[in-house]
């Protein structure tokens, strides 16, 4: 007879239980899993550790990051701009929703907290990684800039979030389905979609700081203008039959500030002792100190401007060089002067007050942020358009007091005293200036220029008139 004895709970192994890493654990690993991820660097799916607190922290993490990212790129005093803070918003709410569509069309709701975790922290290193990457990694940005000519930023990013977003799909589910290939359509528009249509600026800014001023008699300001305009054009000189003569108007756009003003009279300095343009130059000034003696840098100041120099000009041979100094946005140079309402400098605009008044042969420099979205529409055979931006960046050196701004003294006050080639000047401006902004660790500029094939040949002619005449003159 046998007997049984129970078997003791004791004696049994105890099952081992899985402890599941801390919070900052898990956050730290969906963090490098993103950066792995926007780097195109093998990942596992072990690394990734989806929640619904996890999604938060990515999408929180990912505000902040670009909070302190444009905080840190924009002097003092900072401001805050709600409307760009809210497009970033909308491209990370984009994202979560798209991760929902996909998992949804995937068939596998439980993909969505895989998805929604991994593409927030692969965007997030995406923007760390891209964010100002030029002053980052200390490479020359003319280098870049030749080799990514005519791509634009938001463009290039959208194709590097597309290639990431599949890898993201395939490391979270990797079945071969029309479904899934649906899915991974969706996962590959919202980026798109998300980037295209909400592409921000900075959220914060640097606030223009407007100087006291005194008042001024707006109704004697605005009667005075016909006059003097008349009389800066009536001052000028008429063409010289058989030679190739330089116009220069200059416009400085911003009365707040005197750098513009300063910038403007600078310039056309170096231009009337320098390139023949003396008797045959002219300004527009927006400040108090000129607003009784010279004519307002407005819309309409302009127009007479240009069609009366045309008037004076043999409009066939000679050559407008056209100088704008003021703050800009996209397409518009800002035109302001305190208790006047004047009308904002659009591209369209001159555009159309150059080809009103006639004029063929035309360099434009345009010193403001931005400007680089004006060349699109100046541009053609006869026109040299040069930038102190790209369409899509600021430039600097704005203030009250100074000389010049960054793209003045590298243009007028440094490369155009030594050579009279304006592309070759340009091209040391943007070199010198490039160098400044990487040394002082800002967001590259990127100057930019156009040169017309047949106004390319005019100024060959012109710069050996001129250096003909320097030569001659020691």
């Amino acid at each position: 007879m046998s007997s049984t004895y129970p078997i003791s709970r004791d004696a049994e192994p105890a099952p081992q239980e899985k402890t599941l890493p801390g919070a900052w654990f898990r956050f730290a690993s969906n963090c490098i899993l993103g950066v792995r991820l926007a780097l195109l660097l093998p990942v596992r799916r072990s690394q990734l550790f989806p929640s619904v607190d996890g999604a938060v922290a990515q999408f929180a993490f990912g505000l902040v990051v670009i909070l302190v990212l444009d905080f840190i790129a924009v002097e003092p005093p900072h401001q805050f701009n709600v409307l760009y803070f809210g497009q970033f918003v909308a491209i990370y709410a984009i994202l979560v929703v798209a991760c929902h569509m996909a998992a949804k069309i995937h068939g596998t709701p439980a993909f969505f907290l895989p998805l929604t975790c991994a593409v927030l922290a692969c965007t997030n290193a995406l923007v760390l990684i891209g964010h100002d990457f030029v002053a980052i990694t200390g490479l020359d940005d003319q280098t870049i800039s030749r080799a990514a000519d005519g791509i634009p930023l938001k463009i290039a990013a959208t194709i590097w979030l597309l290639a990431t977003s599949a890898r993201i799909l395939h490391l979270v589910g990797r079945h071969r389905s029309p479904r899934a290939a649906l899915a991974r359509l969706v996962l590959f528009a919202a980026p798109a979609a998300a980037l295209l249509a909400f592409y921000p600026g900075k959220v914060w800014y640097q606030p223009v700081t407007q100087q006291p001023t005194e008042w001024v008699d707006v109704e004697r300001t605005y009667s005075w203008q016909p006059w003097l305009v008349s009389k800066a054009v009536s001052a000028l000189a008429n063409e010289r039959p058989g030679v190739t003569d330089l116009y220069f108007a200059g416009f400085a756009g911003w009365a707040a500030e005197d750098v513009f003003m300063n910038e403007a009279q600078a310039a056309r300095d170096l231009f009337d002792t320098r390139f023949d343009t003396r008797d045959r130059s002219i300004l527009l000034t927006n400040n108090r100190k000129t607003a009784e003696t010279t004519p307002l840098a407005s819309v309409t100041n302009l127009q007479w401007a240009l069609s009366r120099i045309a008037r004076k000009m043999n409009t066939d041979e000679d050559i407008l060089f056209l100088f704008v100094t003021s703050h800009g946005s996209p397409s518009v140079v800002a035109t302001y002067f305190p208790h006047l309402r004047l009308n904002q400098l659009y591209a369209p605009t001159l555009r159309e007050l150059l080809d009103d008044a006639g004029i063929k042969w035309r360099v434009i420099v345009i010193s403001a942020c931005y400007s680089g979205s004006f060349i699109p529409l100046l541009q053609d055979e006869n026109t040299m358009v040069i930038t102190a931006a790209a369409a899509d960046r600021a430039s600097f050196g704005c203030g009250h007091d100074g000389a010049f701004t960054y793209f003045g003294d590298a243009f007028i006050g440094h490369a155009l005293q030594d050579e009279f080639s304006f592309e070759s000047a340009y091209r040391k401006a943007a070199q010198a200036i490039s160098t400044r902004e990487l040394a002082e660790r800002r967001v590259q500029s990127l100057p930019r220029i156009h040169v017309g094939a047949e106004i390319a040949k005019k100024l060959e002619d012109f710069e050996k008139r001129v250096i003909a005449q320097e030569a001659s003159a020691r």
